[in-house]
């Protein structure tokens, strides 16, 4: 009988339908999920649990996921710029990948979801952490200072997340 403690993971997406699959696809992988449908109550949770995992869509309500794994990787909380952070969109922009991983994702997945595919971003992100512990604001200054160099027109809806988190 397997004596540990099940992974934490916190996910956040605005939509029930991809809370709940993500939830399904977690939980398979021995996960106890909490969910969250705002970046705020995302964080929120986030620094009460201190999960194993977060996966958070970009395109939330109140906090994007962006603002919300930057504000992870820049907390006073070591333990908290150390979770491994899957960010998800179903943006069609090249831009989104590249912003994801700026404010400190672990990894990103496109939506639509493939099972497969997500699961094994989770199992990379576990077995492979990237070190967050110093926390570096580049993503923000980066953005903030409209350095933001779009290899292709950047989506309206990423416009308007960057003009809403990054100021």
């Amino acid at each position: 009988m397997n004596m540990q403690p099940k992974r934490q993971v916190v996910i956040a997406d605005d939509l029930r339908s991809i809370r709940e699959q993500v939830t399904q696809w977690l939980t398979e992988l021995d996960f106890d999920c909490c969910v969250a449908d705002t970046g705020t109550a995302a964080l929120q949770s986030v620094r009460e649990k201190t999960p194993d995992l977060l996966v958070t869509d970009i395109d939330m309500p109140e906090l994007s996921g962006l603002h919300l794994v930057y504000q992870m990787r820049t907390d006073t909380d070591s333990a908290i710029r150390r979770i491994p952070a899957i960010v998800m969109s179903s943006m069609d922009d090249d831009n989104v990948q590249h912003l994801a991983m700026q404010a400190g994702a672990s990894a990103f997945v496109a939506k639509p979801l493939e099972k497969v595919s997500f699961q094994a971003a989770v199992r990379r992100s576990l077995d492979h952490p990237v070190d967050f512990d110093v926390a570096s604001p580049q993503s923000w200054t980066y953005c903030q200072s409209n350095e933001v160099k779009p290899k292709s027109k950047t989506s309206p809806r990423l416009q308007r997340i960057i003009r809403t988190d990054f100021g």
